[in-house]
């Protein structure tokens, strides 16, 4: 029986079969930025959080937890960030039902392009 899946082909490959004289962009990995993991930290609105956990499953490297030793005005444990970690990925502000959650990321020039 025959496969359906093709293999993955580059798409960063040189095209030998075209002529036409087109500009193709290459990226350049900035050296202080090649491995470093993306920054970020984020923010939890007393006045919105009811501390309902859905951030804090949602979170992919598992750095949120509910703040047991703080009340909001409501009376709810809010959530907030525990440990190093916060890639500012955005999930957890996505997943919040009362918009509480503003995350901030850190910008890097992480690629350059260069016209090749």
């Amino acid at each position: 029986m025959r496969s359906l899946l093709h293999p993955p082909t580059s798409r960063l490959s040189e095209d030998t079969t075209t002529s036409t004289n087109k500009s193709r962009f290459v990226y350049i990995l900035n050296k202080e930025t090649q491995s470093m993991p993306a920054k970020g930290w984020i923010e939890v609105n007393d006045l919105y959080c009811k501390g309902c956990e859905l951030c804090i499953t949602a979170c992919p490297p598992k750095v949120m937890a509910i703040n047991k030793d703080r009340l909001t005005p409501k009376g709810y444990h809010p959530a907030h960030v525990f440990k190093d970690g916060c890639t500012g990925c955005a999930i957890c502000a996505i997943v919040c039902p009362d918009a509480a959650i503003t995350v901030y990321r850190e910008v890097t020039k992480a690629a350059v392009p260069v016209t090749v």
